[in-house]
């Protein structure tokens, strides 16, 4: 199975994509950046046996969903995506860990 190569930007625009129409959450301004720097991150770090594709953002979709809907569920918040949401994913320039899929 061969997946395309997308740069970063059009990763970010899937990701914003999935989170949109399948899971209905919008992502504030802060949060997106915090995945932007996240997707260009991994991005700098992928490899032939460790590709960032489609179905790596797949997968970070349905991760910060769930994230996200776990805080809906305790709150009545709007369906956003927030920095807290993400919080995880912020870049500390120390860990790098596999990405994508081996």
């Amino acid at each position: 199975m061969v997946f395309d190569n997308y740069t970063k930007r059009e990763l970010f625009d899937i990701l914003s994509f999935l989170l949109d129409k399948e899971n209905h959450i919008g992502i504030e301004t802060e949060a997106g950046k915090t995945l932007q720097k996240y997707i260009e991150n991994i991005k700098s770090s992928e490899t032939k046996d460790s590709p960032v594709n489609a179905r790596t953002i797949l997968h970070l979709s349905q991760t910060i969903a769930h994230i996200a809907q776990l805080r809906l569920a305790q709150s009545s918040g709007e369906r956003m995506v927030t920095t807290e949401d993400v919080a995880h994913f912020q870049w500390d320039g120390k860990t790098r860990g596999k990405v994508g899929y081996v």
